[in-house]
């Protein structure tokens, strides 16, 4: 393989800005920002934004990463500590609830994330693919099946070349967009053009983390053998978004976890 192309010191520059718009914008309306206004900010035409982040949810990922990065070192650590495994996976995922509810924009872009099942699968809200999205065209994109296994409906990208997409809400891929030429996307793109976060990558580092915690504590008796890690984030997602306007969101968040929790346990 070739060596990688050096980063042109324009394309950096861009790609900071439109990063640095983005969070200060994300941070003031959420997750459903305005890219044309986050493209003003930073000084730059919508093609330059799409050209670095080719989706919302690519430039979400970027937004986010350091944020969830820092919230999976919270899990290592917790599960490194080798305490009660049931109570450190609730501490965790109340933690999650909580900085969900208090971070704008962090609980909506994650839903559209991709996370895997059991065996490792993106999967829908019944553990089937989900029905996905594309760019515009006129024939249909390679795409998984929508809930009970029947395929999704899906619109083609540029040039009618297929994307590679991935489901819906509720722990499911996200969307991703088309690069130049119609060819298929599945990363946002970094200074350059080159391959940076991938649209599945905070989702990914989340179930990972959660399921270093999720074993020990099914090993325990703490929780369900049935329960996936999929499920779990699913539930605090969830309490984030019902809580993020509430006048103490975090608390609120990690009371509604704390009852939520309850229904893992296994039944007596």
């Amino acid at each position: 393989m070739g060596a990688t192309r050096p980063m042109r010191a324009d394309a950096r520059r861009n790609y900071e800005q439109i990063l640095a718009a983005a969070e200060a914008e994300v941070a003031r309306a959420g997750a459903d920002a305005s890219l044309e206004e986050i493209a003003r900010r930073a000084g730059v035409g919508s093609a330059t934004l799409h050209r670095h982040f080719p989706s919302r949810q690519s430039l979400l990922e970027a937004v986010f990463h350091d944020r969830v990065v820092a919230l999976c070192d919270r899990a290592h650590q917790l599960a490194a500590a080798g305490d009660d495994p049931g109570r450190a996976l609730a501490d965790w995922l109340r933690e999650l609830a909580a900085y969900g509810a208090t971070t704008r924009g962090l609980a909506k872009s994650l839903l559209g994330g991709t996370p895997s099942g059991p065996s490792g699968t993106p999967n829908g809200p019944s553990g089937t693919p989900s029905t996905t999205a594309s760019g515009p065209s006129s024939t249909p994109s390679t795409t998984a099946g929508g809930p009970g296994g029947t395929p999704g409906t899906t619109a083609n990208g540029p040039s009618s070349t297929p994307n590679t997409t991935a489901g819906g809400p509720g722990g499911t891929p996200g969307t991703t967009a088309n690069g130049p030429s119609g060819t298929p996307n599945t990363t946002a793109n970094g200074p350059g053009g080159s391959p940076s976060t991938t649209a599945s990558t905070c989702e990914a580092l989340l179930v990972e983390a959660g399921d270093e915690l999720l074993r020990p504590a099914q090993a325990a008796g703490a929780v369900r053998p049935e329960v996936t890690i999929v499920d779990l984030l699913t539930l605090v997602n969830a309490v984030s978004l019902a809580t993020e306007t509430s006048p103490d969101a975090g608390a609120e968040a990690a009371r509604l976890a704390t009852l939520a929790l309850d229904g893992v346990r296994p039944r007596l």
